[in-house]
């Protein structure tokens, strides 16, 4: 993911991202959350990708993957609290941006 972002080969990136995320379901060994989180996830790359190709208020895709880099960390550090702590703070940190994206641009659009 940091070196899609990096070299900015966006599809890359986002299939990495939900390949990193089936992952990590996978792992949970929870069947119900994996189900949920497949119908979530993959509409919110879709628009991901939309948000990307379109260049409307670009998405720092570095930012995001090192998101990811700390939440893997703390998986693997086997500290539950941690990686929960993790999650919430990416996730909002994640909506924030959504909102400054969707809201700017409806913002921008009535100006």
């Amino acid at each position: 993911m940091l070196d899609a972002a990096r070299t900015k080969q966006n599809a890359v990136f986002v299939k990495a991202d939900l390949l990193l995320h089936s992952k990590i379901w996978q792992i949970s060994g929870n069947e119900y959350v994996g189900a949920a989180l497949r119908r979530i996830n993959h509409p919110l790359s879709a628009f991901v990708m939309i948000r990307l190709v379109t260049k409307r208020n670009a998405l720092d895709l570095t930012d995001d993957a090192q998101s990811h880099t700390a939440l893997l960390e703390a998986i693997m550090t086997n500290d539950p609290q941690a990686a929960c702590d993790r999650f919430d703070t990416a996730v909002q940190d994640w909506l924030a941006n959504l909102r400054s994206g969707v809201f700017g641009q409806l913002g921008q659009a009535t100006d």
